[in-house]
């Protein structure tokens, strides 16, 4: 069932995976090196197994499109939801943009491969509509946003109109309050508002430029701007962390806005070409996990900066701003994909590359322009809301 603020202690171990654009095998592989599934190479999904006790995995959207074998992952994604759930631990499933697009029809970054494994055009047509196993699988188990242990994840990032508005269809006020006693889930309010939009096809901004599937102010965004409507809707929200996916780093996990931002799509499907990764939140310390490409070889961990100056007495976690915190880059010495000592570290796309590869599924024409235009948006619904007030 879904649920929308997930009630795990801040000790529980949740581990995020981002976008995997229908690379089977990568996905296999960073499950399994980061201790949550068993499953060998080649094996049929019904031989994999949950091993992540009562571990949380959230899967922040995007599984289809750009890769041929997206319904093995979705698959697999479902399989594992049975045996996390009988073992006390649980998957948590996102949707994102291209998860949007193929509900809407819109195939443009599909794989004549990936078409066949749905059983060729009308097949892929039937799955994706209302009754279809797509469809119906996402619409009982694929939420908008979810909050756990205090970090909230979302497939682009959430900005201020669209967080307070989901705190209002909540019944709730800024900050995590239930005006009436009652259980107060913002992210279910959302991912009930986006399904209803999906389904009646509503020209509404949730699914749009500036919606929690779509926006990239929060990663590319003036810094300003940026972590100013991040620190608005996490603080509407009553999280301390946000958590997404959708805007590629090839060059590994980047931070923003003291640590509060969390960019965690590493391009890890074969069309993008990234490194493998995961990022892992315990007692709120949050680590990435990079899985070798090689067999053999150690799962790489680099822990992130603390979250500046946000007291976690759930966790006895406190970092002073500035105290310790490391560069918001992935950049280190650390070795990293398979690397040996003393061997030289294989070329990666550049930061030019990464952004050019965010850009070619943006539904504006121009990004740049898109990006102003919601942080203009935002600047005067929130005027406006502190106007009413």
């Amino acid at each position: 069932q879904m649920r929308g603020a997930l009630a795990w202690p801040a000790a529980a171990r949740v581990v995020s995976v981002g976008d995997i654009h229908g690379d089977f095998e990568r996905a296999r592989k960073t499950l399994v090196a980061i201790g949550l599934v068993e499953l060998a190479p080649r094996a049929p999904v019904t031989e994999a197994r949950w091993v992540g006790g009562h571990s949380v995995l959230v899967q922040t959207g995007d599984i289809a499109d750009r890769g041929d074998r997206s319904r093995e992952v979705y698959e697999l994604i479902e399989w594992l939801r049975d045996q996390a759930s009988r073992d006390g631990g649980q998957v948590v499933s996102l949707l994102g943009n291209h998860e949007l697009m193929n509900l809407q029809g819109d195939w443009r970054y599909s794989t004549p491969g990936e078409a066949r494994a749905w059983g060729g055009e009308d097949g892929r047509q039937a799955a994706w509509s209302p009754g279809g196993w797509a469809y119906d699988t996402l619409r009982r188990s694929y939420q908008a946003a979810a909050v756990v242990a205090g970090t909230l994840y979302v497939h682009a990032g959430l900005l201020p109109a669209v967080a307070t508005a989901a705190v209002r269809a909540a019944g709730g006020e800024s900050g995590g309050a239930s005006s009436d006693g009652a259980h107060f889930d913002p992210a279910h309010a959302l991912t009930q508002r986006v399904w209803g939009d999906i389904e009646s096809e509503a020209d509404d901004e949730v699914l749009g430029d500036s919606g929690p599937l779509w926006t990239r102010v929060l990663a590319k965004g003036d810094e300003g701007h940026a972590c100013a409507f991040l620190a608005s809707s996490l603080a509407a929200w009553n999280a301390t962390r946000m958590i997404v996916g959708h805007t590629p780093q090839l060059l590994g996990v980047r931070t923003r806005c003291g640590g509060r931002l969390v960019m965690a799509d590493t391009g890890m499907s074969a069309y993008y070409g990234g490194p493998m990764s995961a990022v892992e939140v315990v007692s709120g310390v949050a680590t990435v996990l990079y899985p070798p490409e090689e067999e053999g070889l150690e799962l790489v961990r680099e822990e992130l900066p603390p979250v500046e100056g946000v007291p976690r007495a759930e966790a006895g976690v406190f970092a002073p701003a500035g105290a310790g915190a490391k560069p918001e880059s992935s950049k280190s010495g650390r070795l990293r994909l398979g690397q040996k000592k003393g061997e030289k570290r294989i070329k990666k796309p550049s930061e030019s590359d990464g952004q050019a590869a965010a850009d070619d599924d943006t539904r504006s024409r121009d990004p740049a322009t898109t990006i102003a235009a919601e942080q203009q948006q935002q600047q005067q619904q929130q005027q406006q809301q502190q106007q009413q007030q």
